[in-house]
């Protein structure tokens, strides 16, 4: 991963950055599957206290993200290489969308990104979220 202690993904022989899977969406996978399930929880809840409440983990993944990426700049438990830095970012698919990656080509970061995706795993949890749901 991006924050293993070792700067993040390899480089390739031509110096850049080798993404793949979550380092391509996000350098704290864990914190916004976190966060962004609890979002997602808070929309089902009519309770405006108890959305806002379930909502929090995203914060913590937005603030929490920034604080260790602050962190492992300064080598700080942690290493975040300026060419990782530059590539990915803290909120998921913000590097995708600012062109940040794949040489400034939105739509072929989404390309190799589709590439990775295990689609039939997609599939399968969106049909128990929506029986989830239901």
């Amino acid at each position: 991963g991006t924050n293993d202690g070792t700067g993040g993904p390899p480089l390739r022989s031509d110096g850049i950055v080798d993404l793949h899977g979550l380092d391509r969406v996000s350098r704290h996978p864990g914190l916004w599957s976190f966060g962004l399930l609890g979002m997602g929880n808070a929309l089902l809840i009519p309770s405006i206290p108890t959305q806002i409440w379930m909502s929090m983990p995203v914060l913590v993944a937005l603030i929490g993200g920034g604080h260790t990426d602050s962190r492992h700049r300064r080598g700080i438990g942690g290493q975040l290489r300026p060419e990782v830095d530059r590539v990915t970012s803290n909120i998921p698919f913000l590097a995708m969308i600012t062109g940040r990656q794949e040489g400034g080509s939105v739509m072929k970061s989404f390309e190799e990104f589709g590439k990775e995706v295990k689609w039939l795993n997609a599939a399968l949890a969106t049909v128990v979220a929506a029986g989830w749901v239901a």
